[in-house]
């Protein structure tokens, strides 16, 4: 059996996308070094800024199928999870204060 990219186990699959993402964010943290940076020559910027091949990992692997875009998506938005408890009282606490009068 050929292994592919599908074929890999989900927790492989995860760790991939994971990486591809820690790249991607190194790559944004060069790339503004790089254009700050007076002694870099102009051809040689050019060729480390070039957009359609740096810091874009994470999206092309999203775009190998499905899976991939299921397994990739969460990491394009950071989220910053709430407790059950946290989340409740955000609704309660909404629902009280927005509550047109009588």
């Amino acid at each position: 059996m050929a292994v592919t990219l599908e074929t890999l186990p989900t927790e492989l699959k995860t760790r991939i996308a994971e990486v591809c993402s820690q790249a991607d964010a190194s790559w944004k943290a060069c790339k503004a070094a790089i254009q700050d940076n007076k002694d870099v020559e102009e051809r040689i910027q050019e060729l480390l800024l070039d957009e359609k091949i740096h810091g874009r990992s994470l999206e092309a692997l999203s775009r190998v199928s499905k899976n991939w875009r299921l397994l990739c998506g969460p990491l394009f938005f950071h989220v910053s999870p709430l407790s059950e408890l946290e989340a409740a009282k955000k609704i309660w606490l909404n629902g009280h204060l927005h509550r047109p009068s009588s």
